[in-house]
């Protein structure tokens, strides 16, 4: 079992990357006990074809390699049924402990305790379970997340950078349901909204992809042509968003949230003003590690 219950917040913030502090607590016995036991853990990833979560699996695969530990990846292509699928799999095998990439934190909890019916330690990253990040949930051994109301207030903080004067935005969000989505919405809102000098004439759903944010950046094009400014939850939105932008000769910015490296080439020639980084790869290597304190 696990020697404790460990809460991680964090966050990555900057235009490019800066690594934010690591606050680790109740951290249990001695990793070097794990490569011995030959231990078998289930990984149930939101969706292994969008990049944050991928990076999530690839960091816990590096622990997992350097550690002797079986690590099994389940894909759960972003779809809430198809995760609670595998994570029952995960238990039918009876694999040694399992990590919730977490899609939505209110069916999570009933995932909790099936596992832990079967005496399986759950450990969550990149999200929380029940209806509040604090305190982690019942049964949860780990958790490692990120504050996205912070994340969405440094966009905020970037966007008056971007556009000082002020004007038109345009929210491009990501997949309606994600908790994420609100709270990255919120952080951003809190900032602009106070300085009266923004006005907020559209938000559009651009379900984490390319093609939806090309499609929310051109729909919003389209109905206000004087948009000034484009906040994107996801990089891989705001990919899409630009070349809605460019198609339009528009000279609107955009500020988003990801720190991607295929938006890096965007953010050094000045298409995309900037990006609030995280560090999914290292997210993926703190929830593995954790794992070998079994």
């Amino acid at each position: 079992m696990f020697g404790g219950r460990l809460r991680l917040v964090h966050l990555v913030m900057g235009t490019i990357a800066i690594v934010g502090t690591l606050v680790i607590t109740a951290c249990g016995q001695s990793s070097s006990s794990a490569a011995s036991k030959k231990l078998v853990v289930g990984l149930a990833s939101e969706g292994l074809e969008a990049p944050f979560p991928a990076a999530i699996a690839q960091g816990a695969q590096s622990i997992a390699s350097k550690y002797g530990i079986k690590l099994i990846t389940l894909d759960g292509k972003l779809t809430e049924s198809t995760q609670e699928a595998d994570v029952r799999t995960l238990i039918a095998d009876h694999v040694n402990g399992i990590i919730i990439d977490v899609i939505d934190p209110g069916p999570t909890t009933s995932l909790i305790k099936e596992a832990n019916a079967a005496h399986i330690p759950v450990m969550l990253v990149h999200g929380y379970a029940g209806s509040t990040a604090n305190p982690v949930y019942p049964g949860v051994a780990f958790e490692v997340d990120e504050n996205e109301v912070h994340a969405g207030v440094e966009a905020g903080q970037l966007a008056l950078k971007a556009d000082p004067s002020g004007g038109e935005v345009a929210i491009v969000t990501g997949t309606p349901g994600y908790v994420a989505v609100t709270q990255r919405e919120d952080g951003f809102l809190s900032v602009i909204k106070p300085t009266g000098k923004y006005t907020v004439v559209a938000t559009l759903p651009g379900d984490w992809t390319p093609t939806g944010g090309y499609n929310a950046c051109s729909s919003v094009l389209q109905s206000h042509p004087h948009v000034t400014l484009f906040y994107t939850e996801s990089d891989d939105m705001a990919l899409g968003c630009l070349k809605a932008v460019q198609a339009d000769h528009s000279n609107a910015k955009i500020v988003s949230i990801g720190g991607e490296s295929a938006i890096k080439s965007d953010i050094a020639n000045g298409t995309v003003y900037g990006t609030i980084c995280y560090e999914p790869y290292t997210e993926g290597q703190i929830v593995m590690k954790a794992c070998t304190t079994f």
